[in-house]
């Protein structure tokens, strides 16, 4: 049975300032939904007395801003955290077995700036192990068989249940967008290190992001107003030219992820929207670019995690100890050369777009729905190279199976244009929904 009942951000934070809606009052509906929905979904890490602090703080919160006329734009919402990053008072474990102390440090800069906008933190969403090793327990709120994605599945099926309207994940390269099509909702994934994720917990500096989960792109702009420092307002003139990419990126679809994607497609172009497909500059060597990606992943992984593993290897689950060993045999040379790589991938691509004269790519989130089972939370074919290169991305919930899951329709824009990205995907997305 499904239990996706996303709620958007915005409408909350408008029925809040319109007194139709009390903190305290949302509050409690948080927590008639930890204690039926999340039992089942299990989107939340375990939290002894999560009820009673959230409570506390939202008490504080209404007491820090008694008779203001002018409140911060997340005024008493409640936010989920992926379990990697630093929160005062919560531990950080990284969905391990390894003691909270292993990852101590300051509160992360994203969770500060999500409180002075006037959020109250629900607690920490459930993560695959250091982000590369086996899934947790959380399943897909559409259905309670599949995996809601990863690494960042707690976050996404936490917004996707209505747990929450906004929920925070990191993404390396499929942690995101890939959740966030597997649960139906928004993912957007920022340019390489346009969120500061200091007080984060990466196992991948290089490529690593924050991920942003609601049920809206509306939502999606007006929580990266809060966290992406310099956000402008952009308001487009014109629609986007798309730029579908062409050969081997589109070959390993399942039927099901083609036959939505050229859907959407069509029903893109038949609403005024130009298409154009991009030779892309990898050619037909795809699966060179995903062996390099993934050799730097296990490569700084590696270095982060090299010190526990040592220490304590009957800590790490199978699939975490392998990518810690597999990090381990890349040597610093050619970790180097695949950082390179990144800027340079970044540069063909925006020339490709030149050529073309696309504004954005756009392409499946996911080769197909998720998949059943909770072993494997997802494959990463469609996100690597915008990834890898650092673009930003976002995930549109356009489409479904016909079993009835989401199967999510991704657009990527320029390195460091965001905001028209957002801009534009608001767009794409109201077309998509209304086919």
């Amino acid at each position: 049975m499904s239990r996706a009942a996303p709620v958007s951000l915005a409408a909350v934070t408008g029925a809040i300032r319109a007194g139709d809606l009390d903190v305290e009052g949302h509050v409690e509906a948080v927590r008639a939904g930890l204690a039926t929905v999340d039992h089942d979904v299990h989107a939340l890490v375990d939290e002894p007395g999560r009820v009673a602090r959230l409570r506390a703080d939202a008490e504080q919160l209404l007491e820090q801003y008694a008779g203001e006329r002018h409140l911060p734009p997340l005024f008493g919402v409640v936010v989920g955290l992926k379990d990697a990053i630093r929160v005062e008072g919560l531990p950080t474990r990284l969905g391990s077995r390894l003691p909270a102390e292993a990852f101590d440090g300051p509160e992360a800069s994203l969770v500060l700036a999500l409180r002075r906008a006037g959020a109250l933190v629900l607690g920490k969403t459930a993560m695959d192990e250091l982000g590369l090793g086996a899934p947790p327990t959380t399943r897909n709120p559409h259905d309670l068989g599949r995996t809601p994605g990863g690494s960042s599945g707690g976050s996404a099926a936490a917004v996707a249940s209505g747990l929450c309207p906004l929920a925070i994940g990191t993404q390396i390269l499929r942690g995101t967008i890939g959740p966030a099509s597997f649960c139906g909702v928004v993912g957007y994934a920022p340019s390489f290190g346009r969120v500061p994720l200091d007080g984060v917990v990466t196992s991948c500096p290089s490529l690593e992001t924050a991920g942003i989960f609601t049920a809206e792109v509306a939502d999606a702009t007006l929580a990266a107003s809060v966290l992406v420092p310099r956000w402008k307002h952009v308001v487009p003139a014109r629609r986007p030219v798309l730029g579908v990419p062409e050969g081997s990126y589109l070959a390993d679809l399942f039927p099901e992820a083609a036959q939505a994607f050229e859907s959407a497609v069509r029903h893109l172009e038949s609403s005024w929207y130009a298409i154009r497909r991009v030779e892309m500059p990898w050619g037909d060597d795809l699966d060179a670019l995903y062996a390099v990606a993934s050799e730097l992943v296990h490569a700084e992984l590696a270095e982060r995690h090299a010190g526990p593993f040592a220490r304590h290897p009957e800590l790490f689950g199978a699939r975490a100890a392998d990518a810690v060993r597999r990090g381990l045999a890349v040597p610093e040379s050619v970790a180097r050369a695949h950082r390179a790589g990144r800027i340079a991938l970044r540069t063909a691509l925006e020339r490709a777009m030149d050529a073309a004269g696309v504004d954005l790519f756009a392409s499946p989130s996911a080769v197909g729905a998720a998949p059943e089972g909770l072993a494997i939370s997802g494959f990463g074919a469609t996100t690597v190279p915008w990834a890898y290169a650092g673009l930003p991305a976002v995930s549109l919930p356009a489409s479904t199976s016909a079993a009835g899951l989401p199967i999510g329709f991704q657009c990527i824009g320029r390195f460091g244009d965001d905001e028209r990205l957002l801009a534009w995907a608001t767009r794409i997305d109201e077309v998509l929904r209304a086919s």
